[in-house]
C-alpha cells in the first residue's frame, strides 16, 4: 500500500491525518501565521489524477472549516428531502399500481429501474471524475425530476414504468455522487461517521413519510404527491451546489486551481473522452449478498392483508429497516473509528445477526403469529444489515486510491443494484407461482374474483377481515411468505465466504485524500 504520511519540518503536525491546513507558530515571536502551511505534496491538486478529482481537491484545499460544515449541512438537507420522497413513493406504490389492476407489475418495475440505476453508476463515475462532482449531481437531479413529472401525470401503468426508471437512476445518482463528494471530504478513519451521518435522516422521515403518504392518498391523491416532489427537489439542491462552485472560483482565483488548454479540436476531443470512459476493476472486492432483497418483496402488501395494518402503521412496521440499520450505522461506525477495522463487524456480527433475523422470519411471518414477532426479526435483520452497508462500503474505499474511489463506490453500487433486481426477479417468480394457487385452492370455484385479489391489493382489502374472501388472501399470503423467506435465508449463507476474503484493512492508518476535511 502507498505510503500516504509525509515528513513535516514540525515535529507536533506529525499526528495530523488528511486534515489539511494547520497553522503552525512562528519561529521567534510566538505569534500564530495566518497563512495556513500544508506538506508540499498538499499545496495543488493532484498532478496525475482526472479533472473531477482535481476540480474536488482544489475545493478542499481552498476552503474554510465553516464552508466544510455547511456543506455538509447542505448535503443533510439533500438527503432530508430524497429520504422523505422514497419513503412517499415506497407507500404509494403499490396503491399506483393497483389502479391499474397490475400490483405484480411492482416487481417488474423495481427489476427494471434497479437494474438501469446500478449499470448507470458506472459511466456516471467516470464522468464525475473527468467533468466534475457538481455536474453529474446537476445531471442525476434533472433525471429524478423528469422522473417524478412523468409519475404524477401518468395515466397508464406503462408510462408510470418508464418514470419509475427514471426515478430511481435520477435519485440513486444523487445519492451516489453525495457519497463520492463525502468521500472526498473525509479521512478514512472518520468517513464511516460521515457515511452514517448520511443516513440520519431516515430515522425521522421514516416517522413521517408513511403519514404523508396516507394523507395524499386520502386528499389530493397520489399524483400530487410526485408533483410535489418534482418541484422541491430541484430547489434543495441549488445550496450544495452555490457552495461547491464558490470554492471553486476561489481556488481558481487564489492559483490553486489552474485552467489548462487541452490543445485538442473537437474531433480529438471527442476521441479522447470516448476512450476515457472505462472503469478500473483492480481492486475487486466481493460483496454479501444482502441486496438480494427477497425477503422484503411484497412484505408491504402482506402487513396491510393479513395484520390489517393502516398506510401509516404498515409504514412504519415496514420502515423497521431504516429506522434500525440507521441507527446502528452510527454504532459500528465508532467502533470503526476506534479499532480502525470494519472485517470482523461484519463477519462477526452483521452476517450472523441478519440470517438470524431473515430465518426466524420463516416461522414468524406467518398469519398465526402476532405483529410483535415480525417486529423483533426485523429488528435483528436491522442491526445486521446496518453493519454490513457501513462495512461494506469502508472495505471498497479501503481498497483503492482517491482518484479511483468513485469508480469503487460504482462497482458496490452496480452490484447492490443487480442483486436486489435478481432478488426482486425471484421473489416475483415465487410469488406469481404461489399466490394464485394458494388463493384458489382457499377460495375455489371464483377465477374471476381469484384474478382481481391477486391483481390489485385495493381489492383484497375491501373485504373485511373474517370474511371468506380476505381469510383466502391470509392463507395465500401466508404460504408464499414461507417460500421466500426460505429463499431468502439460502441466499444469505454465501456471504460468510465473500466477507471471509476481504482485505483486513486497518482505515487509521491510510491517508486518502487531500486538504481540510473532516
Amino acid at each position: 500500500m502507498k505510503k500516504f504520511f509525509a515528513h513535516r519540518k514540525n515535529d507536533y503536525l506529525t499526528d495530523a491525518i488528511a486534515i489539511g491546513p494547520e497553522v503552525a507558530n512562528s519561529s521567534e515571536g510566538g505569534e500564530k501565521n495566518p497563512t495556513p502551511e500544508y506538506d508540499a505534496v498538499d499545496e495543488k491538486p493532484s498532478e496525475d489524477v482526472q479533472d473531477g478529482v482535481k476540480r474536488v481537491e482544489a475545493v478542499t484545499l481552498s476552503w474554510t472549516t465553516k464552508e466544510l460544515i455547511v456543506a455538509y449541512a447542505c448535503i443533510f438537507l439533500v438527503f432530508f428531502v430524497v429520504s422523505m420522497e422514497q419513503q412517499i413513493q415506497s407507500n404509494l406504490g403499490v396503491y399506483v399500481t393497483s389502479t391499474f389492476d397490475l400490483l405484480p407489475l411492482y416487481s417488474t418495475t423495481s427489476i427494471v429501474s434497479g437494474i438501469v440505476g446500478g449499470i448507470i453508476k458506472l459511466p456516471t463515475a467516470k464522468f464525475v471524475d473527468l467533468i466534475g462532482r457538481p455536474e453529474g449531481f446537476i445531471i442525476m437531479t434533472g433525471l429524478a425530476t423528469l422522473g417524478l413529472i412523468m409519475m404524477a401525470a401518468c395515466r397508464n401503468v406503462e408510462t408510470y414504468a418508464a418514470a419509475q426508471v427514471f426515478y430511481w437512476v435520477g435519485f440513486d445518482g444523487m445519492a451516489y455522487v453525495l457519497d463520492v463528494f463525502m468521500a472526498d471530504t473525509s479521512s478514512l478513519k472518520d468517513r464511516a461517521f460521515v457515511f452514517a451521518f448520511s443516513t440520519t435522516p431516515y430515522i425521522a422521515t421514516t416517522f413521517i413519510g408513511p403519514r404523508a403518504a396516507q394523507s395524499f392518498e386520502e386528499t389530493s391523491g397520489w399524483p400530487w404527491a410526485f408533483g410535489s416532489f418534482a418541484i422541491i427537489t430541484p430547489v434543495i439542491t441549488i445550496p450544495i451546489l452555490v457552495v461547491f462552485y464558490a470554492n471553486e472560483k476561489k481556488a481558481r482565483k487564489g492559483g490553486v486551481l489552474v485552467k489548462e488548454k487541452s490543445g485538442r479540436m473537437l474531433g480529438e476531443s471527442v476521441v479522447y473522452y470516448f476512450w476515457e470512459f472505462d472503469v478500473p476493476f483492480t481492486h475487486f472486492i466481493p460483496q454479501p449478498t444482502r441486496e438480494l432483497s427477497i425477503w422484503d418483496s411484497y412484505f408491504y402488501n402482506y402487513l396491510q392483508a393479513v395484520h390489517d395494518l393502516s398506510i401509516t402503521n404498515t409504514g412504519y412496521v415496514y420502515n423497521i429497516y431504516s429506522i434500525g440499520s440507521c441507527f446502528w450505522a452510527v454504532v459500528v461506525a465508532f467502533a470503526i473509528r476506534t479499532t480502525g477495522r470494519f472485517k470482523w463487524v461484519a463477519l462477526y456480527f452483521g452476517i450472523p445477526l441478519e440470517l438470524l433475523g431473515v430465518g426466524l422470519m420463516i416461522h414468524f411471518r406467518q398469519p398465526s403469529y402476532g405483529i410483535g414477532y415480525v417486529i423483533m426479526c426485523q429488528i435483528f435483520i436491522a442491526f445486521g444489515g446496518g453493519s454490513l452497508v457501513i462495512c461494506e462500503d469502508m472495505a471498497v474505499m479501503a481498497a483503492a486510491p482517491h482518484e479511483n474511489v468513485a469508480s469503487m463506490l460504482a462497482l458496490i453500487g452496480l452490484f447492490s443494484s443487480v442483486g436486489g433486481a435478481i432478488g426482486q426477479a425471484i421473489s416475483g417468480a415465487i410469488y406469481t407461482n404461489t399466490f394464485p394457487g394458494a388463493l384458489d385452492r382457499a377460495l375455489p370455484g371464483n377465477t374471476t374474483l381469484n384474478a382481481l385479489l391477486y391483481g390489485s391489493l385495493t381489492v383484497q382489502l375491501e373485504y373485511p377481515i373474517g370474511t371468506p374472501e380476505r381469510t383466502a388472501v391470509i392463507e395465500a399470503y401466508g404460504y408464499s411468505q414461507k417460500c421466500l423467506t426460505i429463499a431468502a435465508t439460502a441466499f444469505l449463507i454465501p456471504a460468510f465466504l465473500w466477507v471471509a476474503i476481504w482485505k483486513d484493512f486497518k482505515v487509521k492508518e491510510l491517508r486518502q485524500v487531500k486538504g481540510r476535511v473532516l
